[in-house]
């Protein structure tokens, strides 16, 4: 019995260290929804902060410095629902395909937990130049 309740508080851990990351766009919330490797993945929620989108942003090296010390990460967003696909589509980290994609970069302006943090994103190869802000967001979904 003791090892099922230590197996159970365990597999509750990576849900507990990246639930309560969630910040407020003006596009809607961003939930940091999985880890892979060295990669954070952030989804793109509705207006209620719930209900999932299909945009995803990846940001390797994030992972690393969930502790602190968060700085200018060089990433990608994938959305296989837009309006707008590349010439060819790209497989992300989660193993999905998507036609709609762009690199982006994200730079954490406080360097603890948590964090307003500025971006900038591009579609398919242009150079990132569409402004995006986050601040953290409490309560949502509560």
């Amino acid at each position: 019995m003791r090892f099922a309740s230590l197996v159970c508080l365990a597999a509750l851990f990576p849900t507990l260290a990246t639930a309560d990351e969630m910040w407020s766009t003006p596009y809607g919330y961003v939930a940091w929804e999985d880890t892979q490797g060295d990669i954070a993945v952030f989804r793109m929620m509705g207006d209620d902060g719930q209900t999932p989108g299909t945009m995803r942003i990846f940001v390797p090296g994030l992972p690393n410095d969930v502790m602190g010390g968060r700085h200018v990460y060089f990433g990608y967003w994938t959305d296989p629902a837009a309006d707008e696909p590349c010439t060819f589509d790209v497989l992300d980290a989660m193993g999905n395909k998507s036609p709609s994609w762009g690199r982006l970069t994200l730079n954490f302006l406080d360097p603890e937990f948590p964090s307003n943090w500025a971006g900038l994103s591009g579609y398919c190869f242009d150079e990132p130049s569409i402004q995006i802000n986050a601040t953290p967001a409490f309560g949502i979904g509560d």
